[in-house]
């Protein structure tokens, strides 16, 4: 990434504490693309899924990090409550982009 690229010339960067504007996309089939730094409760909100009752404050890759042992890899798929996670993106480790579809009939958390 950029932020990478930079460090790697500058030397360690803090991390910007907001996500960018862009970090979730509605699709025109109800999923919503999501930045893995995006908060949890964000999405939650987004997608009409209340109450985060899990880590709350948690970003989006932490919460699937957690929920799958710590290890996620390119298009594996966590459903949590109403809701099914599937990873689109990687950066290294990290999870980048993450797919976010209501599961239909899915259980209310």
């Amino acid at each position: 990434t950029l932020h990478d690229l930079l460090e790697n010339i500058m030397g360690e960067l803090p991390d910007s504490e907001l996500p960018p504007a862009n970090a979730m996309l509605r699709r025109p089939d109800g999923s919503w693309l999501v930045s893995g730094s995006v908060p949890m409760q964000e999405v939650m909100r987004a997608v009409g899924v209340y109450p985060v009752k899990e880590h709350p404050a948690l970003t989006v890759e932490a919460f699937l990090k957690q929920r799958a042992g710590n290890t996620m890899t390119l298009g594996e798929i966590v459903e949590v409550t109403e809701l099914r996670f599937e990873v689109m993106d990687m950066d290294g480790p990290g999870i980048d982009k993450v797919l976010v579809t209501r599961i239909p009939g899915g259980k209310p958390g």
